[in-house]
Parts: structure tokens; C-alpha cells; sequence
């Protein structure tokens, strides 16, 4: 599955006090994604 970037529509998290030490985690974005299905 594509990543794809993206930008805040409004205030963000860190302007809204999320939690600075999971600033790394919370992104406008959707991250890439591996997935494997299987057939049975």
C-alpha cells in the first residue's frame, strides 16, 4: 500500500497539547504498509 503525505486541516495536535515525547508518531501522513494475504 503507498505512503501519502498529507497537511493538517485546522489546529494540530501539538497546537491542541498532544503529548510532546509521541510528537515522532503523529504525522499528517499515511505511512507505507507490506501486507501479505494468502488464498485458502
Amino acid at each position: 500500500m503507498s505512503g501519502k503525505k498529507s497537511e493538517y486541516v485546522g489546529p494540530s495536535p501539538r497546537e491542541l497539547g498532544y503529548p510532546e515525547h509521541l510528537k515522532r508518531y503523529v504525522k499528517p501522513r499515511i505511512t507505507e504498509r507490506l501486507m501479505k494475504f494468502t488464498m485458502e
